[in-house]
């Protein structure tokens, strides 16, 4: 109350009570001692409560003289102190629109504006008020109530959003858990035409299990390899071909052997498609996967039984075989040999029917809507906007606790294939499932640790991609400008924005030097 009348000249005048309107409390009073004048209040009083809340409210790294002093030369801020010591408000102003609403809050102390107890910034610390603000690198909501509790500026809120949202750091720690929406395959024309591979184990004796899977007869097969290198791989998978037949299409992961040369040779020898999963996206090859926790369940109750774990997981895939598939309600024994095998179990007498093809399909199609429609629900779906070109950060695996979710050093979108994102960063290229990257919003005058402060050369700093992997701050300080001018070690170059820089930097070869304007 006191600052909001500091502006105002007023008389005390003494009017007798009789001369008022009559009301019980004030003819009864609560008693009380007779009040002071300190309890009033005096100008000097009132002087020291400004200084203090003026003091208080100023971040450590601004003095109260840059703030005055940039109060002084800020044309928005002296034609609203004008206005407040005028005590009206142009209302045809648009600088003073943002002002109209709090008009009575306003007041004018030492040469600062005041909203109440808070600061009015001018617009040259505004900017770094946010900063100051944003150091502990709490999020937007705790931001805005940490910066609003001691000052004030109009388009706080949207600075502020802007500031955090495009924060490289915060963009690397903050996880994203939306996806898009599940694909779902087409089931092949027959059995044995598509198949998938994937590894299992290693087990206690170093061995991994080379688990098969046929996408249409859901029919498994496991074999054992000591290694999962090409030489052990490939014989195992001749003698499968030659038990079962050469498939159409192989689906894997990107993992050894699979990625080699040797493997994308016999690929070619024998005759089939080989077809990479998005890395790292355990989804994408889900059939297989799911096959494959079964076989380490029965591996686990082999340990517990003091049994030897190979014989067991045999028997366990022998009953998968012959047991019916909840979406076909056919065996995998019938759908690949297009009879049941025998087991120990007595067998049905039945006349024997002919495959019904189509009803297996349609029956393929209804699960799979089902299954998309539950998995669309339960997760938080959105289509992925990521295109050619753009910035993005990596998701990566948590070593430990301080290890952030995403790759600060961003990659370059290089090419799209459905739901897998291709991204490259100097000679390193990655194939990632889309929600396992984020779009870079590029940070403006954000600190990048991956840029080299070149002291001899004063802001002029080198870019070389071969040093992204180090990741060390060289010196403190903003290095990135709102525009830079790269050129090659030729000195032909153009300039071009912070962000196509950075792209340059990340798709090109070799080195870049990049000076501030």
């Amino acid at each position: 109350m006191m600052v909001r009348m500091l502006d105002y000249e007023f008389k005390v005048e003494y009017r007798p009570g009789k001369t008022n309107i009559s009301d019980y409390t004030s003819r009864h009073p609560l008693p009380r001692e007779t009040c002071t004048r300190r309890e009033l209040g005096t100008t000097k009083d009132v002087k020291q409560y400004v200084n203090f809340v003026v003091a208080s409210d100023i971040p450590r790294a601004i003095s109260k003289e840059d703030l005055v002093k940039a109060t002084e030369n800020d044309e928005e801020l002296k034609r609203l102190i004008t206005c407040i010591r005028e005590r009206k408000i142009d209302h045809r102003n648009q600088d003073m629109k943002a002002y109209f609403n709090i008009y009575d809050e306003l007041a004018v102390a030492d040469g600062l504006v005041l909203r109440g107890e808070r600061i009015i910034v001018p617009r040259e610390f505004r900017e770094t008020m946010v900063k100051i603000a944003h150091e502990g690198h709490q999020g937007i909501v705790r931001t805005k109530q940490l910066l609003r509790a001691h000052v004030w500026f109009p388009g706080i809120d949207k600075m502020v959003e802007k500031h955090v949202g495009n924060c490289l750091a915060c963009q690397a720690t903050i996880p994203c858990h939306t996806r898009e929406p599940l694909q779902m395959s087409e089931l092949p024309t027959g059995p044995w035409k598509k198949i998938s591979v994937d590894f299992a184990g290693p087990f206690p004796n170093k061995d991994m299990a080379l688990v098969f899977w046929d996408q249409y007869s859901r029919y498994p097969v496991v074999e054992f390899v000591t290694s999962t290198s090409a030489e052990a791989v490939i014989p195992q998978l001749t003698r499968v071909f030659t038990t079962y037949g050469i498939p159409e299409e192989v689906k894997t992961d990107n993992g050894p052997p699979f990625n080699g040369s040797k493997f994308a040779k016999y690929a070619q020898e024998q005759g089939f498609r080989h077809r990479k999963v998005t890395p790292g996206w355990a989804e994408a090859n889900g059939d297989v996967e799911r096959v494959i926790q079964t076989v380490k369940k029965s591996a686990r109750v082999a340990k517990i039984k003091g049994k030897a774990f190979k014989q067991e997981i045999q028997r366990t895939v022998g009953n998968y075989r012959a047991t019916p598939h909840p979406v076909t309600r056919q065996s995998p024994d019938k759908l690949k040999f297009g009879r049941e095998i025998r087991r120990k179990l007595p067998e049905r007498v039945v006349p024997q029917e002919e495959q019904r093809h189509e009803l297996i399909r349609e029956r393929d199609q209804r699960k799979k809507k089902q299954m998309k429609a539950y998995a669309d629900e339960r997760r938080r779906i959105s289509q992925s906007s990521i295109k050619i070109g753009d910035c993005v950060l990596l998701k990566q695996n948590r070593g430990n606790t301080l290890t952030p979710p995403y790759d600060p050093r961003p990659y370059a979108v290089v090419g799209i294939k459905g739901s897998m994102i291709t991204v490259k960063r100097g000679k390193e290229v990655k194939s990632r499932n889309s929600s396992h990257c984020k779009v870079l919003k590029y940070a403006g005058k954000e600190e990048h640790d991956y840029l080299d402060w070149d002291k001899e050369q004063g802001r002029r700093c080198s870019v070389q991609a071969s040093k992204f992997s180090k990741f060390t701050p060289k010196a403190p300080g903003d290095i990135y400008s709102s525009i830079y001018y790269a050129r090659s070690d030729s000195y032909l170059g153009s300039y071009v924005s912070r962000k196509a820089a950075l792209l340059e930097l990340l798709t090109k070869k070799g080195s870049f030097r990049s000076h501030q304007i």
